[in-house]
């Protein structure tokens, strides 16, 4: 995280990280509350990167841009106090960028999945 002093190069830089944030139309942050048992956690996690997953395909649809983001949020204590998440059974699982793109990306075309997979018979 950005330390907390006025050194020049940190105030740019918060500066900076301030502009390009807000910059951005919409944040959506995707969080869940994590179940006592481990296993459990890691169903709820996988389900919700699968959510993730989706909402980013649907969206783009409609010619919606999403950016998967996971830090340094995820991991930032400080940013779910500051945006009042404080349970300590808390779990970010991701910062969505959400907004129109200025500039689409040329399509590059699919690989055939036969190219990237190899299908045993058992």
């Amino acid at each position: 995280m950005i330390k907390d002093d006025d050194h020049p190069k940190t105030l740019k830089t918060i500066d900076s990280l301030s502009s390009f944030l807000l910059a951005i139309p919409h944040h959506a942050v995707i969080y869940y509350e994590q179940p006592d048992d481990r296993i459990r956690n890691e169903e709820e996690y996988a389900s919700i990167c699968a959510f993730i997953q989706n909402s980013q395909l649907a969206a783009w649809q409609f010619g919606v841009g999403m950016l998967w983001t996971i830090t340094p949020y995820m991991h930032d204590p400080q940013f779910a106090k500051e945006i009042g998440l404080e349970n300590e059974k808390i779990k970010i699982a991701a910062v969505m960028q959400i907004g129109y793109p200025k500039k689409i990306p040329i399509d590059k075309g699919r690989t055939p999945i036969g190219e990237k997979m190899e299908f045993v018979e058992f």
